[in-house]
């Protein structure tokens, strides 16, 4: 990622390598997802947009709620002229930001230190549009 920021995408493809790399376990499993946006982004440095967004599509299928991947998503149909598909990710954007707002204001409040069932409720729901259905269903239990 920090060769990609500094515009060494040969460099940054060498380290990327071919093959996703997977981390095993409960806690930090997975992170493929990482692993696709990375390589969407030196893809559309190769000006390579169809496969950059079929990679930033792979990100998403693994961690759907990545805001970076989402505008990504966005910005690429809309370079491929598929404004039905961009108008659609960027409202899924909106809806991720909207959401980060209110658990900013959540957070802020000190609510969630004691939480009412109502704001257990409002917090379950805000994750599932957000994306991460496990800790919605923690939040509604």
């Amino acid at each position: 990622e920090i060769l990609i920021e500094e515009l060494n995408f040969e460099a940054a493809e060498r380290v990327l390598g071919e093959v996703p790399v997977e981390v095993s376990g409960e806690m930090f499993g997975g992170q493929a997802d990482r692993w696709y946006w990375l390589r969407s982004r030196i893809l559309l440095e190769q000006d390579k947009l169809d496969e950059a967004l079929h990679h930033v599509e792979r990100a998403i299928g693994r961690s759907s709620g990545q805001l970076e991947y989402i505008h990504s998503q966005a910005i690429l149909c809309k370079q491929l002229w598929r404004d039905q598909q961009a108008t659609e990710a960027f409202n899924t954007a909106r809806t991720i930001e909207l959401c980060r707002k209110r658990f900013a204001e959540i957070a802020f409040s000190g609510a969630w230190e004691h939480p009412s069932s109502e704001l257990c409720q409002e917090i379950a729901h805000l994750y599932q549009q957000c994306g991460d259905n496990r800790v919605a269903e923690l939040w509604r239990r």
